[in-house]
């Protein structure tokens, strides 16, 4: 799926009542990344496909884990707090601060250099989740729902032997219903 387009896939245009597949339903041109791509670039692949995750792979396809934009957001967060505490308590040399600031005027409000940040020389298998909910490409739409239900999630990596063969969100779901329901409708 090329940036910035919608998936416009209708449903297999078999007999109403059948139920629908994950194969029917999932995106097949999911991008994946290898466990050294670098948080930078994940970053940006993040932000260029307008997408909130990245499924990791070994070299063989076997699905390692997945990283996730909150994933990422949450360790630049802790590398910016490491990075203030670290700046906050060395002075300009680069020492130790002996002394502290007297009134407010005095203070100093430090940001932290988030392009300098340890975060961004991580690498996805310092990034990612190893615990990935799952789904079979025989799974129905029902199940697929449930299973993001309990879950509290919105997408399901779909694999065949281990290997990413397709993604299920949330959104494919709610267009396969409304779809589905417009074909039983009588057409006025």
């Amino acid at each position: 799926m090329t940036p910035n387009t919608r998936r416009t896939r209708s449903l297999p245009k078999g007999r109403l009542g059948e139920l629908l597949r994950a194969r029917d339903l999932m995106e097949r041109n999911v991008r994946t990344i290898g466990p050294g791509e670098s948080a930078h670039e994940i970053a940006r692949i993040l932000e260029e496909e307008h997408i909130s995750g990245l499924p990791v792979v070994s070299s063989s396809g076997r699905l390692l884990g997945i990283v996730s934009q909150t994933d990422l957001n949450r360790a630049v967060a802790e590398g910016a707090d490491e990075a203030l505490i670290e700046s906050q308590s060395m002075d300009d040399r680069g020492g130790p601060l002996s002394g502290t600031a007297e009134s407010d005027e005095d203070s100093v409000e430090l940001e932290p250099d988030l392009a300098a940040a340890p975060t961004l020389r991580l690498a996805a298998r310092d990034l990612m989740s190893e615990r990935v909910v799952t789904a079979d490409e025989d799974e129905t739409a029902g199940e697929l729902a449930a299973r993001m239900l309990e879950e509290g999630i919105h997408r399901l990596i779909i694999l065949r032997r281990q290997a990413v063969v397709g993604l299920v969100s949330s959104t494919d779901l709610l267009r396969a219903l409304a779809e589905y329901e417009s074909r039983l409708e009588p057409k006025a």
